[in-house]
């Protein structure tokens, strides 16, 4: 037996000669499937910039000779479930009731905004450079 039969038979309870459970595996995972693949791009780009804030945030935090905790850590992970959720929670609102109206386009937007925003203030303090402040000077300005 190879191993993703062994694995895959774990969701299978063998009664006779069929696998009654396997149906609604199948099914419960080609829903999860249809919930996230039209999303998979926001909850991409949602990870990288979470993760690069990270980084980022490590870096200054270095150069400002902060201690590094696993509890600042765990914020991170907290973070990316909260996002995750929001942009989840927007995607159903919109599919059942506003269909029109780009929720959650615009709660991906929000969310890269603000990650976006952290990184450069990162980058900022890691390198004492003005990179974020200049940006937003020129964003304002137009």
């Amino acid at each position: 037996m190879n191993m993703v039969t062994k694995y895959l038979s774990a969701f299978f309870i063998k009664i006779g000669n069929g696998a009654v459970w396997g149906g609604y595996f199948a099914a419960i995972l080609g829903w999860a499937m249809s919930v996230i693949l039209p999303i998979k791009d926001f909850l991409i780009i949602t990870s990288a910039l979470v993760v690069l804030d990270l980084i980022t945030g490590i870096v200054a935090a270095k150069k400002r000779k902060e201690e590094i905790r696993s509890r600042s850590l765990m914020r991170t992970t907290i973070k990316l479930l909260l996002y995750y959720s929001a942009i989840l929670a927007t995607e159903g609102v919109q599919v059942v009731f506003a269909e029109k109206i780009p929720i959650t386009y615009i709660t991906a937007f929000t969310i890269a905004l603000t990650e976006l925003k952290s990184i450069l203030e990162n980058v900022d303090a890691g390198t004492g450079s003005r990179l974020a402040k200049m940006i937003i000077d020129k964003l304002k300005a137009k």
